[in-house]
């Protein structure tokens, strides 16, 4: 099985995961419009690697717009639901600014994807039944703190190279051997400690020659 394909089946998995226990005729017509999209972008760009790295993206920046819909589709109008709708929206807008900006803006998405997701999971405690929630209140706090320390390492790597690598690391690493299983983290973490490395080596390079590295190139700038 190819890269593509492979993405293919890890898309097709989620969609049929988060639409669960919906209503049959959404259900179904959210899969098939997946499903579709995903054989039209295979039809038009081919089943290479290039491909399959960008399907894997458009998927990691798209699974908040999908626990939104997912969220909104099942009619949950509760404040634990509706804060959560509101946190996955920010990170449906942290996703197209990601998009916009390519793979070295996918540094601060993960970092936020950390913090929103630490903070969608400490908010829908109150209505969760899993009787392991002390544990799910710590996995929250943790990917708010590892999203901390990723987007604070980001800012750091431009003065400090040691320091803000030292800092992504810790945050981004082991939570991508802790979600191995889902693919995307380890691919995403990957390309994040590859980018902060390359940052880092140019701040070197650059004092080297006497010059300077520009500070913050992951952040968006103001208008």
């Amino acid at each position: 099985m190819n890269a593509s394909r492979s993405v293919t089946s890890a898309v097709l998995a989620w969609t049929w995961f988060y639409t669960r226990g919906l209503n049959e005729a959404v259900r179904d017509a959210r899969r098939d419009e997946i499903a579709s999209d995903l054989f039209e972008q295979r039809a038009a760009e081919g089943d290479g690697r290039a491909v399959a790295a960008s399907m894997a993206l458009r998927w990691a920046l798209g699974v908040p717009a999908d626990l939104a819909w997912r969220i909104e589709e099942s009619g949950a109008q509760t404040a634990p639901g509706r804060m959560a709708a509101a946190v996955l929206a920010r990170g449906e807008a942290a996703g197209r600014w990601a998009s916009r900006r390519g793979l070295p803006g996918l540094t601060m998405v993960l970092a936020a994807l950390y913090g929103l997701g630490g903070a969608l999971v400490i908010i829908t405690l109150p209505v969760n039944n899993n009787p392991e929630r002390g544990g799910l209140a710590v996995f929250g706090a943790w990917l708010i703190v590892a999203g901390a320390l990723i987007a604070w390492g980001a800012r750091l790597v431009a003065g400090r190279p040691w320091a803000g690598m030292l800092a992504v690391f810790a945050g981004a690493a082991p939570l991508a051997i802790l979600l191995v299983v889902t693919v995307i983290v380890p691919v995403a973490t990957l390309v994040v400690l590859s980018h902060t490395v390359a940052r880092a080596r140019r701040v070197w390079r650059d004092r080297r020659h006497g010059g300077f590295a520009a500070p913050f190139p992951d952040l968006p700038s103001h208008p």
